[in-house]
């Protein structure tokens, strides 16, 4: 979403996760999460022997009065943001059917966890 002069709350948005729950309550299926970019043990250890581990991640931009990893404002790089890379790492080493999902607002670098 970024912030700055084109940034709105939205009322009706639905966070990934709570959407995952609905369903996952629809259909009877059970689903475990971690909120923690940084803990990369404990999001290991929720996606150890799951079907398959989520990870979403993002890169915004917007005016020039927040500072994200480094970025004040606009991205200053091509990295994901919020320890990204070494999350990735550690969820795909406890579980091989991981999927990730990049929220960004332009490219990003991908090669380190592509494969």
């Amino acid at each position: 979403m970024g912030w700055g002069s084109g940034t709105t709350q939205f009322p009706y948005l639905i966070t990934p996760l709570e959407a995952i729950q609905t369903r996952a309550r629809a259909d009877g299926a059970l689903v475990s999460w971690w909120l923690s970019n940084w803990d990369t043990a404990g999001a290991a250890a929720t996606a150890l022997e799951q079907d398959v581990a989520l990870v979403f991640l993002n890169a915004d931009s917007g005016g020039g009065y927040i500072t994200v990893d480094g970025n004040e404002g606009d991205r200053k790089n091509l990295t994901l943001w919020g320890n990204a890379d070494n999350l990735i790492n550690a969820v795909a080493a406890a579980n091989p059917n991981t999927v990730v999902v990049v929220h960004s607002v332009g490219p990003a670098i991908l090669e380190a966890w592509i494969e």
